[in-house]
């Protein structure tokens, strides 16, 4: 019979593949007459987008919740508030650690796994080497909502918005391309992911704002 503990982990499990699946069938079946011709086709990509989606975030969710668990959905004033600076600091961290990844030869032999794609569409987001997918982009999010502590309620806000925002930050239209695929064409620029403050205010290697 299974523990609380237990269902809580699968059910936590669960959320974040099925918001992946959700919003890679809706932007890939969206205006898709739009849709510029992806580098990679999905026979060169499902094996590792399967095995980070079905492997590495169960673990990564089993192991997280170890360390965070939380009893009842509890929301407040306050901790929908604190959904802002935590998204402000999965960017931060998500652009450091990827900024980092870039000027270490040795994790780069891994990260360019991800630049095979320069034309990206959105199972591209999960196109990532599994250790870079776990260390770079699930551990900023879980270790932003452990730093402010958020409720239930609001890692759930968290999540959908973070999960969005990296299969959409993936997204390749003829007649627009989004501010992440500019750092597959160009490799220098937009580091982090929106709302781009690393890059734009730090770094200082934001596109948009270079060409000003």
């Amino acid at each position: 019979m299974f523990t609380l503990f237990t269902q809580s982990i699968i059910f936590n499990s669960i959320l974040p593949v099925s918001l992946y699946i959700i919003f890679i069938i809706y932007y890939s079946l969206k205006d898709n007459f739009k849709h510029k011709a992806s580098t990679l086709s999905l026979s060169e990509t499902y094996s590792i987008v399967i095995f980070n989606l079905f492997v590495i975030v169960p673990i990564a969710v089993s192991i997280w919740s170890l360390f965070e668990q939380w009893q009842i959905l509890t929301i407040s004033v306050v901790e929908v508030l604190l959904i802002v600076p935590t998204i402000f600091c999965i960017s931060i961290f998500f652009g450091l650690a990827h900024y980092c990844i870039h000027k270490i030869p040795f994790a780069f032999k891994y990260h360019s796994l991800h630049h095979k794609a320069i034309i990206t569409k959105a199972c591209d987001a999960l196109y990532v080497h599994p250790l870079e997918f776990a260390f770079c982009v699930i551990f900023p999010t879980f270790f932003s909502v452990y730093i402010f502590k958020l409720s239930y309620f609001a890692y759930l806000i968290v999540l959908i918005i973070s999960i969005h925002e990296n299969v959409v930050g993936h997204l390749s239209y003829n007649d627009i391309i989004s501010e992440h695929n500019y750092h597959h064409l160009y490799f220098g620029y937009n580091y982090d992911s929106y709302p781009y403050i690393l890059g734009k205010y730090i770094l200082k290697n934001h596109i948009a704002e270079l060409h000003k």
